[in-house]
């Protein structure tokens, strides 16, 4: 492989954890050159040769998992929702239950030392967390704790279900 596809190969990767939000290093230690002007074999590129196969396979690198079975599996305060690792800020904003009857329809949810936190212009407020597969109330909740749906997926929250009440996304 030669210098130019190493760096390209870096450059796609660093865009790639950057698109991600994660910091990259990159420590690289220059490998000794052939009579062609490339590096040595593909293992000197984090690529591992799989024999039997007659290709390339990439090394697991150690990244955070996507797919989950419990909240431990995730990383970074992420908890596992439906069997994917989530991330609570995506479930960070301001909400709105119509037809508006009073402030307890108007919610932010918004995470607090690293909790999710529900709070209404009522000025209520309740923690949140996910577990089991699914959002939930805490015990501070008026309500009682209780389950709440997402309208979307782990990848995008266009709304949460509570009290069987549709709170939508005005954000």
């Amino acid at each position: 492989m030669s210098l130019k596809s190493i760096s390209l190969v870096l450059a796609t990767l660093s865009l790639y954890f950057l698109v991600l939000g994660c910091d990259v290093t990159v420590e690289a230690t220059p490998a000794p050159m052939n009579d062609t002007g490339s590096v040595g074999g593909a293992a000197d590129v984090g690529l591992a040769l799989d024999a039997d196969a007659g290709r390339v396979e990439p090394v697991d690198a150690g990244g955070p998992p996507v797919r989950c079975t419990q909240n431990e599996d995730c990383w970074f305060g992420a908890g596992c929702y439906r069997s994917h690792c989530m991330d609570p800020e995506l479930i960070t904003g301001n909400f709105e239950r119509t037809p508006i009857t009073n402030d307890w329809h108007i919610v932010t949810v918004s995470v607090d030392r690293g909790e999710l936190l529900w709070s209404n212009e009522a000025g209520a407020n309740w923690d949140l967390e996910i577990r089991d597969g699914e959002l939930w109330t805490k015990e501070d909740c008026p309500y009682g704790v209780q389950a709440l749906q997402f309208d979307g997926d782990h990848t995008q929250v266009n709304g949460l279900y509570f009290q069987d009440e549709l709170y939508e996304r005005v954000d």
